[in-house]
């Protein structure tokens, strides 16, 4: 039996963990982290790896997550 240490990131993550489905390429990536910052044209995610800049015409969906159970999408349109 292990004992599980959650740290404050891990547990802003299971409240407001998002998955984001996005083009990278030719390729369909999916990325899961906490949606910090939004403006007209980007995504800011932060993950445990550090942080990620999306440019919002090439997201393809985004999921929020609540303690691990998809809660809402949001379907975004390429520009």
């Amino acid at each position: 039996m292990g004992v599980e240490i959650l740290t404050s990131f891990d547990k802003m993550l299971s409240e407001k963990e998002s998955k984001v489905v996005f083009r990278d390429g030719e390729e369909t990536r999916a990325i899961r982290g906490i949606i910090i910052n939004e403006d007209s044209f980007f995504i800011t995610i932060q993950r445990r790896d550090g942080f990620l800049r999306l440019n919002k015409s090439q997201i393809l969906k985004i999921e929020e997550w609540n303690n691990n159970n998809k809660v809402g999408s949001d379907e975004h349109e390429q520009i």
